[in-house]
């Protein structure tokens, strides 16, 4: 018998309480990267180091997340498989991968969030990485 990892509605909230100093890191980041008057190759050697912490805080959040989501959502499946055969009425597949699917609807929700802020990091830690490249290159070519 497998484990069974809940993660109920109390959880999910923690875990997005817990998220949102990361979260907050983040948006501010990436609000002074829409509006990039005045930053210099210090504010991109610093907004890497702190993007590099929060993707290493949001990766493995998002992975569980995802693992719980699917493990929940195929274990929900198959109980409705089994219950159909026990009970010996017609199995519906597309009835039962709906159900499965609608268990796990607040995970997925949280998981989405942790995945968007995952996304937006990496993409905040390549423009960074792009400054720092052209800032360096610049250095090198000029000396």
């Amino acid at each position: 018998m497998g484990i069974d990892i809940k993660l109920d509605e109390e959880k999910l909230k923690k875990i997005l309480k817990d998220s949102k100093p990361i979260f907050a890191i983040i948006d501010e980041i990436g609000g002074e990267m829409r509006e990039p008057t005045g930053l210099n190759i210090e504010y991109y050697y610093t907004s890497l180091d702190k993007l590099s912490g929060c993707y290493t805080y949001l990766s493995p959040l998002y992975k569980k997340l995802a693992a719980v989501k699917t493990n929940n959502e195929v274990g929900k499946y198959v109980a409705l498989r089994k219950a159909s055969e026990d009970d010996e009425k017609k199995f519906v597949s597309t009835a039962a991968d709906r159900e499965s699917s609608h268990e796990v609807k607040d995970i997925r929700l949280v998981r989405n969030i942790v995945e968007g802020y995952l996304l937006a990091t990496e993409n905040s830690i390549n423009t960074c990485k792009k400054h720092i490249g052209g800032y360096e290159k610049e250095h090198t070519v000029s000396k």
